[in-house]
């Protein structure tokens, strides 16, 4: 009986983990997004474009910055589908 214990305990705590990482990539991935979508405007106007055109490590951050808007919301509905997994797979208390 102490060993049943102990393996529900068990997978009661990697259940919490898969929820913890979940709920983690899913906040990560939604930062990424926002990051992208606050600075990546200044990088679209005329004076942005002729900045990539000269200099580069702006058009290196502008890849990076489309990178993060592409990868963030990935992330994200990975995330958000992991954590639904915690969330099903968790054991009931009774």
């Amino acid at each position: 009986m102490y060993m049943f214990n102990v393996v529900s305990h068990y997978r009661h705590i990697m259940n919490s983990k898969i929820l913890i990482i979940g709920i983690a990539i899913l906040v990560i991935g939604t930062a990424l997004y926002m990051i992208a979508l606050t600075q990546l405007p200044e990088y679209e106007t005329l004076f942005g474009s002729l900045a990539r055109a000269l200099d580069s490590d702006v058009q290196q951050k502008y890849d990076l910055l489309k990178l993060f808007q592409v990868i963030g919301p990935v992330a994200g509905v990975a995330g958000f589908i992991i954590s639904i997994a915690g969330l099903v797979s968790s054991p009931k208390d009774n």
